[in-house]
């Protein structure tokens, strides 16, 4: 199975953010005036790249500078014999979009020019950094050691709540206005659905959870009761994050831009719930 088309209608980062939050296991070739270049996924990861004499993360990089030309997403060729990428997506696309936005793309590739109608500066830096909060949350997250967190469970309330101001404190970098006091907003949804959600607080725009902390480590209630209220609170903040990222989807404009974000945080929030629900079932 393949998908084909034009890069003048879809662009090679989107392309590429697809392929790796649908985990696919692929070869992306594109074909342009500057020559030919192949992108190798498996499982979601880019294990390889090729553009001229270029291989591995050089080439991708000048690939992604590319704004013309047609492309072929086809899930029925075989990963290369030989690795030449370890550098998750996540990271590969953050290098690649601040070089893309900083004009170095050409010296990685001729042609790279941006085409008219193309982001400008402004939104690829926006991606990028998005891309850099993403990655930065997701190394949080691995630095935590699990054999504490399962020792104390309320602990993990206080990893997932950094996380959640990680993400409040850059929603102010946005010039937005729905994303004016985007925590209290956040807050306010989840809590409808979540009632012990209401024990949390959000001051100039940052989460507190002592007082739910307090109140669980305090308790003498019934073990079921106390796991209960741990997990009512666990899936209250995955929601608020869920929450956030669904305000940075809607900046965009473009409605596929906007899906590709949206598909990008949905992946990062199921690999964050499973990871937390090994944690505390």
């Amino acid at each position: 199975m393949a998908l084909e088309g034009d890069l003048e209608d879809v662009e090679l980062t989107g392309l590429i953010q697809m392929a790796c939050s649908e985990r696919k296991t692929a070869r992306l070739t594109v074909r342009a005036r500057e020559g030919k270049g192949d992108v190798f996924f498996h499982a979601g990861e880019i294990v390889h790249a090729e553009l001229g004499l270029l291989a591995g993360e050089k080439a991708l990089y000048g690939l992604l500078g590319w704004t013309s030309g047609r492309f072929q997403l086809s899930t029925e060729s075989p990963p290369p014999s030989t690795r030449t990428i370890q550098t998750s997506c996540h990271r590969l696309l953050m290098e690649g979009m601040c070089r893309l936005s900083e004009g170095q793309m050409d010296h990685e590739a001729p042609g790279a020019a941006h085409a008219e109608g193309s982001p400008g500066r402004a939104e690829l830096r926006l991606e990028a950094d998005l891309l850099a909060l993403v990655s930065q949350l997701e190394q949080r997250m691995a630095r935590c050691d699990e054999r504490k967190l399962k020792a104390k469970p309320s602990l993990l309330i206080h990893v997932l709540a950094d996380l959640v101001n990680d993400v409040a404190k850059f929603s102010e970098r946005i010039p937005e206005a729905r994303l004016t006091g985007s925590l209290r907003k956040a807050l306010l949804r989840v809590s409808d659905d979540f009632p012990y959600a209401r024990i949390l607080r959000a001051n100039s725009n940052r989460l507190s959870v002592q007082a739910a902390i307090g109140l669980y480590d305090n308790a003498t209630d019934t073990p079921e009761t106390r796991d209960f209220f741990l997990k009512q609170l666990r899936q209250a903040l995955l929601r608020v994050l869920e929450e956030l990222f669904e305000f940075f989807a809607a900046y965009f404009e473009d409605a596929d831009e906007e899906q590709q974000w949206r598909d990008t945080f949905r992946v990062y929030l199921a690999d964050l719930t499973q990871a937390v629900t090994r944690i505390v079932p």
